[in-house]
């Protein structure tokens, strides 16, 4: 089953979100002109990058290759694949995150370990 992508807003989001909701709030208080075309000149990038965000990610497609065999002493080594099905647009700055979680103990008694990678660019039709 397919998760659910989530939209979250990151710290700088949120401060940007709270100048722009002092400057749409003070724009109406005062009735200034100016600054309600400042709060949507303001507005808009959020917006944008609300949007673009959902669009940039529809078209990944990302492959987690684990080795064949695995002896004790070896290390374990993952490989990810970060396969970009855009016919026109490339994609900058993904990060991808996985959870490494051991069954040899108990539920409680070990959190999941978070691991990711970062991948700067991936151009159109690009893996």
């Amino acid at each position: 089953m397919a998760r659910r992508r989530q939209t979250r807003l990151t710290r700088e989001g949120f401060f940007y979100l709270l100048v722009l909701l002092a400057v749409v709030i003070g724009a109406t208080l005062r009735q200034l002109n100016l600054l309600i075309l400042l709060g949507t000149v303001l507005a808009g990038p959020l917006v944008f990058s609300l949007f673009y965000g959902r669009f940039a990610l529809g078209r990944l497609r990302i492959e987690r290759r684990l080795p064949p065999l695995l002896r004790a002493d070896q290390r374990l080594s993952v490989d990810v694949q970060l396969t970009n099905l855009r016919r026109w647009l490339d994609v900058w700055s993904i990060a991808v995150e996985d959870a490494v979680v051991r069954d040899d103990t108990a539920a409680g008694a070990n959190p999941p370990a978070r691991v990711g990678v970062l991948f700067p660019a991936i151009g159109r039709r690009e893996t």
